[in-house]
């Protein structure tokens, strides 16, 4: 298991209460959050670290944590595994990133067209992390259209921190063919 994820709960029980869930098991559903809580706020934090999510005014790691689950909680839900639901824990996270940062830049640029229409100097203040953030995301949304399995795989190593033995497991792949 990478540093990102170390294996906090029995993958077993977590696999069994995630195909319970995918089944319809609501039970399954309340059972499965509070034991992968710390490993989602563990994957949280080596984002917001790794990747100078948006420096001290973006989202919280527990507020990343929040918005991922009711992401994950209001979306159609199948994970087969734990690795498939850290894979689309980190998917859910990335979003809300892209979200946080979007918010940033407009209210950046609200206080730029106040500014103008008070005929106030302004200095236009760059914010490189939200910037990087989108960049990141426009990225990848082009590469889905082309290759949907390498979006997974950035995703799986960029975002969640996978190596490649668990990106290849997650994507059902050999390990050749993720370092390729």
């Amino acid at each position: 298991m990478s540093d990102t994820l170390k294996s906090e709960s029995p993958p077993r029980d977590v696999t069994l209460l995630l195909r319970a869930w995918s089944h319809g098991d609501e039970a399954a559903r309340e059972a499965l959050f509070p034991i992968v809580y710390g490993e989602l706020k563990t994957l949280a934090r080596s984002l917001r670290r790794r990747h100078g999510v948006l420096g001290k005014r973006g989202p919280a790691t527990t507020t990343l944590v929040q918005e991922a689950a009711v992401r994950l909680l209001g979306a159609e839900f199948s994970a087969h595994d734990r690795h498939h639901f850290f894979a689309l824990a980190a998917q859910a996270m990335r979003y809300v990133m892209v979200d946080a940062a979007r918010r940033r830049l407009a209210k950046k640029r609200a206080a730029e067209q106040e500014a103008d229409e008070a005929g106030l100097e302004h200095v236009a203040i760059a914010d490189p992390r939200a910037e990087e953030v989108l960049a990141i995301h426009q990225a990848l949304s082009k590469l889905r259209l082309l290759h949907p399995r390498y979006v997974q795989l950035v995703e799986l190593r960029y975002f969640a921190g996978f190596t490649i033995e668990e990106t290849a497991e997650v994507l059902a792949v050999s390990t050749p063919t993720v370092k390729r």
